[in-house]
């Protein structure tokens, strides 16, 4: 009798450990989505009435995430990630659309912000497709 009031204890324990990890899962969700923070928005016109609207975020220093918006004669909808990888590699995913993206690999020992700051900004074409 003592065995199974024993092993009830320990079941009722690990339910309720396993309640306490998943509720705090929940809480810390919302908090991880509120570290990335805002640190450059514009917009540009091109050649044709191409207009070019983008917002930049940062979580850390290590990771940026650009989004923009080009609009000409239909939207599209582009994201660009750069997440420090390493000591001297930064990653760069580039997502246009729906469907299509690349990644490549840049060799720097910039943090992803600095590289932005550095490389991405100059000039007004940095969501486009470059090589």
């Amino acid at each position: 009798m003592e065995r199974n009031n024993f092993l009830n204890r320990r079941f009722i324990f690990a339910i309720l450990l396993i309640s306490v990890f998943l509720c705090g899962l929940q809480i810390a969700e919302p908090v991880s989505a509120a570290k990335m923070k805002l640190i450059s928005k514009g917009q540009a016109k091109g050649d044709h009435g191409i207009k070019l609207y983008w917002k930049t975020y940062r979580i850390g220093y290590n990771y940026v995430k650009i989004k923009g918006v080009i609009k000409a004669d239909q939207t599209i909808y582009t994201t660009l990630v750069l997440k420090k990888i390493g000591k001297t590699n930064l990653k760069v995913i580039e997502k246009i659309g729906k469907n299509k993206y690349r990644v490549h690999y840049t060799k720097t020992k910039y943090s992803a912000v600095k590289y932005y700051w550095n490389h991405r900004k100059k000039g007004n074409y940095l969501l486009m497709w470059h090589d």
